[in-house]
């Protein structure tokens, strides 16, 4: 029996959001027991030097794709916030909001894949946010489990705070930047067809959104 609230963290471009991230959020929030996983778009992340596609359309476009899943709320907290954009004051704005709320008791867990670990220590204010958080890693499904501990152990050498818990869900071939290279190579196809390949990669309302928006056809990110 879990006691208290259980609230995940799950950030990202989702530009776009596609199956694999909708796994990752099921899984969450099955195997974490999570009452609320906050996916959150990213404004101007300090990692990512590729322009985003415009925001309104990555919000609208991860409101359809987590749509099945009740206890996702997408939140527009980061692209609301002017500047680069860090974890540590995301977290900060929602525990004030669950502090306003009267929410006591929560354990708070930050959901990512295991492609990011190594980067942690990079992170702003890392130790700060660790304090906080459990970070819950996705182990890709052909990552040997010595090799994760190998990997968790290096960050930890820096980051003594790190707490973890792994996910586990099947190996996905969707990925953001396989789709929207796809969707330039595909813009000579007729819309049916591209629609179909797109539809195997991401929900099919978010296919949808994107055949409508014309997204990802050029080397314009916004779409415009």
């Amino acid at each position: 029996m879990k006691a208290g609230v259980r609230i995940g963290i799950y950030g990202g471009a989702f530009d776009p959001p596609h199956n694999a991230h909708l796994g990752l959020a099921r899984a969450a929030v099955e195997q974490l027991e999570l009452d609320i996983l906050y996916v959150i778009p990213t404004g101007q992340p300090w990692m990512k030097q590729r322009r985003l596609t415009a925001a309104e359309h990555r919000l609208a476009m991860a409101r359809l794709a987590f749509e099945s899943v009740p206890e996702v709320r997408v939140d527009d907290c980061e692209v609301q916030r002017e500047g680069t954009t860090y974890t540590i004051d995301t977290l900060h704005e929602l525990q004030q909001r669950h502090a306003v709320q009267g929410d006591t008791e929560i354990t708070w867990y930050l959901v990512m894949g295991q492609d990011l670990l190594h980067s942690l220590p990079q992170w702003q204010r890392a130790e700060e946010l660790l304090r906080s958080v459990t970070v819950a890693v996705l182990q890709r499904p052909d990552a040997e489990q010595t090799a994760v501990e190998q990997e968790l152990a290096q960050v930890r050498a820096q980051l003594p705070e790190l707490r973890t818990v792994q996910l586990h869900l099947p190996a996905s071939d969707a990925s953001s930047t396989r789709i929207r290279a796809g969707m330039q190579q595909r813009m000579s196809d007729n819309s049916a067809n591209r629609l179909a390949w797109l539809q195997s990669l991401v929900p099919p309302s978010v296919a949808q959104y994107i055949e409508r928006h014309q997204l990802y056809g050029t080397s314009t990110p916004d779409g415009h």
